[in-house]
């Protein structure tokens, strides 16, 4: 009992303190200028932060991460055929029948577009008939990643109309973590945000190390407590409105996904645009002013 309480009072201080640096004056111009704030906070710069737009100007990259982003949810689709969603979805909503008003099920309305292409697909054979669909689906796309220039991409704008910033955010979570939970974290976060076609992302050195984090500790975070982990990470941040999403992805993942995931073979079929898709991780940023936060009237709160 001693214990609990002094772990409850250690995360109550670590609370209070990042919420009076997130109040600081310094914090906030840096924020807004998106200037990593690593420097202020006395963290290690993390290579994977800067700023990605949601639609990359260079046609080859945006294609890339496009059909990158469908590999990871084809992996996403493929370790999801285990798990107990068909059955606990289905005794929740009459005939298996899509309500978005819980990540899970907006997700799989994005699933249920992809099943679409086939004519004979039925909409409430989404989740007994899990297997075959997504196996019809997969064997589509690789067919037309061999047919029609643009077919690709037609396909994963289809899937990505509830997310748009999936497509952006997925490479960068690759890089840290699988497929699978990179696809669901980037359509969880990515539906959280507003489109605005040419608008920016900005992910500082604090937001990537607080992701790497709480998938690092999700095997052992009770799914109750995903939820404060998630609003004291970025509560009071320029990412705050992409606390609901982020909460129903980790959840998502801790109760959907298995402790051993599944590889496919897909991975295989997208060697080929692995250099490209590479160069979309890359921060596209363009050069930012130098803000001297030592200045004692930017520091005072």
């Amino acid at each position: 009992m001693e214990e609990n309480n002094f772990n409850i009072a250690e995360r109550l201080t670590s609370y209070e303190s990042s919420k009076a640096m997130r109040n600081n004056k310094a914090y906030k111009l840096l924020e807004t200028n998106h200037v990593d704030t690593n420097e202020l906070l006395g963290i290690d710069k993390d290579p994977l932060a800067g700023s990605y737009p949601i639609k990359d100007k260079d046609p080859v990259i945006q294609k890339a991460k496009e059909e990158s982003f469908m590999d990871g949810l084809f992996e996403l689709g493929e370790n999801l055929k285990n798990s107990d969603v068909a059955t606990s979805i289905k005794s929740r909503v009459p005939e298996g029948l899509i309500n978005a008003a819980d990540f899970g099920t907006n997700i799989f309305n994005s699933f249920d577009r992809l099943f679409s292409l086939d004519p004979n697909y039925q909409s409430t054979d989404i989740f007994n008939k899990w297997s075959a669909n997504l196996d019809k689906a997969r064997n589509s796309y690789k067919e037309k990643r061999k047919d029609i220039e643009g077919s690709v991409s037609d396909m994963a704008g289809m899937v990505l109309q509830d997310a748009p910033y999936a497509a952006a955010l997925y490479p960068v979570f690759n890089k840290f973590m699988s497929k699978p939970k990179a696809a669901a974290l980037a359509f969880g976060v990515g539906y959280g945000i507003a489109f605005e076609e040419d608008k920016n992302i900005f992910l500082p050195s604090e937001a990537i190390t607080k992701f790497k984090h709480l998938v690092n500790i999700l095997p052992d975070t009770p799914e109750d407590q995903i939820a404060d982990d998630v609003i004291q990470a970025f509560e009071g941040t320029a990412l705050a409105a992409l606390i609901p999403g982020a909460v129903k992805a980790f959840q998502f993942m801790k109760r959907r996904l298995p402790t051993q995931e599944v590889v496919s073979d897909l991975s295989k079929i997208g060697a080929a645009g692995a250099v490209i898709a590479t160069a979309a991780t890359e921060a596209k940023s363009d050069e930012k002013p130098v803000i001297d936060v030592s200045k004692k009237q930017l520091m005072k709160n």
